[in-house]
């Protein structure tokens, strides 16, 4: 399951050469990077627990 808010040295100073590139703060790219880290950390969480939900019911059913 991928872990929410890596943001690694690397990362960060890619995020901050393509701030200054564009004029802006780096801050706007750092928080770009963190809401689709915690988006795809919500997706993972959504299909684990449809997965146990099925897994709950095959157990019900004896399956």
């Amino acid at each position: 399951m991928p872990k929410p808010v890596q943001i690694d040295a690397d990362l960060y100073a890619r995020a901050a050469t393509a701030a200054s590139r564009d004029g802006k703060q780096v801050e706007t790219y750092i928080n770009e990077l963190i809401r689709l880290q915690l988006r795809d950390v919500e997706r993972m969480h959504e299909i684990v627990s449809a997965l146990d939900e099925t897994a709950t019911e095959d157990d019900a059913e004896g399956t």
